[in-house]
């Protein structure tokens, strides 16, 4: 039931511009997860501009072929992709080049690093130029002082993520959420 009350916000117009939606490895390799993707957002009546498909550079490495396809198909039908957890393990610079993606999620552990490392701070600032060279928006996740969120501003940084704002929430809080912030005029 939380699922189609959450449906019914966003026909209300409570502020929300965007869903993304985690896709591992194993759901990018099924076959015909296009299909079934596209199904479950039109069952619903979602807008294909409202969906954001986030995709880790591990996922882009282990399902290229059928990656590529569903990406192409994707984004003819405004639906985007974001890649999440960038700067984690071995980051590939030229996953940034081979797909279309609309933002890039740089990980938490880049953000952090930038608190104690002089050149952590460096690279990431060098790294959010890049990426937004590239014509992508970049989110920054781990936001979790006003520090954070000052020299995140500071180099570029499009959007912000983390506990500085919320914890996760169940669906059931998220709505009361949304709802309280609306009443108040805040979103």
């Amino acid at each position: 039931n939380n699922g189609y009350e959450f449906i019914e916000l966003l026909s209300e117009d409570y502020g929300i511009k965007s869903i993304h939606v985690n896709l591992s490895v194993v759901q990018c390799m099924q076959e015909n997860i296009g299909i079934r993707l596209l199904n479950i957002i039109d069952k619903y009546k979602i807008p294909h501009g409202l969906i954001d498909f986030e995709i880790t550079e591990s996922t882009a490495d282990n399902s290229s072929e059928n990656l590529d396809k569903i990406m192409d198909d994707f984004n003819k039908k405004g639906i985007d992709f974001s890649l999440d957890d960038y700067g984690t393990g071995y980051s590939n610079q030229s996953n940034l080049m081979r797909y279309p993606y609309s933002i890039v999620k740089i990980d938490k552990s880049l953000v952090w690093a930038c608190d104690s490392n002089p050149k952590a701070f460096i690279s990431l600032k060098h790294t959010i130029a890049m990426i937004k060279d590239l014509d992508m928006k970049v989110l920054a996740e781990g936001v979790e002082t006003q520090h954070h969120i000052d020299f995140l501003e500071q180099i570029g940084c499009d959007f912000l993520q983390g506990y500085y704002y919320s914890r996760p929430l169940p669906v059931s809080e998220l709505m009361d959420v949304i709802k309280e912030t609306k009443i108040k005029g805040e979103c």
